[in-house]
């Protein structure tokens, strides 16, 4: 009997081994889900479970992430980076992830948004940057993020949005652009003749 329990303890610690959870962070294995949410971070934590499909790491003071941050959580879906000190993405950010859906990166202080940083999210459907401090777009997200669906960019820096830019996302169905500084000039009249073109789609 003291041998069976000794045997069940082994396996039940070498679980939570393979299936290790960061510190200060609840992984739920069913719903392939970590939580990291209001754990005072500052950056992403590391050997996270390889299943993690949602990542959830908002109200934190994360301030920069690190290339290679997220190598362990190639099949994540959806990551939640919101209400964090974020000021800059670097082209790598988001190497490997291949299978995210849904990036949240709303209320950090991101200013600039490089036309690479998005490129290797080829299943992107939502796309989250309000309320930051982006004063403008690149004309492109990317070669592979033509499957996006919603792009939110309402309370942030813009003055003028590329027509490029919106019509490299040819599944778009909603955009998202209150609260900017939008200046009424000839730099916005491609955005209009884009906008024109969308309200009319079918």
């Amino acid at each position: 009997m003291k041998g069976s329990l000794l045997l069940i303890s082994s396996v039940i610690i070498l679980s939570d081994m393979v299936n290790g959870c960061p510190q200060n962070c609840l992984c739920h294995h069913f719903s392939m889900t970590v939580d990291c949410r209001n754990r005072g971070l500052v950056e992403v934590p590391s050997h996270l479970p390889a299943e993690t499909q949602i990542l959830l790491l908002s109200n934190n003071h994360i301030q920069k992430i690190s290339q290679g941050a997220f190598t362990d959580t190639l099949v994540l879906k959806i990551l939640d980076l919101s209400n964090n000190s974020i000021s800059g993405l670097l082209p790598s950010t988001f190497k490997g992830l291949q299978h995210l859906q849904i990036l949240n990166l709303t209320k950090n202080f991101i200013e600039y948004v490089d036309n690479n940083t998005f490129r290797s999210l080829p299943r992107l459907k939502e796309l989250d940057l309000s309320f930051n401090n982006i004063l403008s777009m690149p004309g492109t997200l990317g070669n592979n993020t033509g499957n996006i669906t919603l792009l939110s960019m309402k309370h942030n820096k813009l003055q003028k949005v590329d027509r490029l830019l919106l019509e490299s996302l040819p599944n778009l169905k909603v955009v998202l652009l209150k609260n900017n500084f939008w200046q009424c000039n000839c730099q916005l009249f491609g955005f209009k003749l884009w906008l024109e073109s969308f309200l009319y789609r079918d």
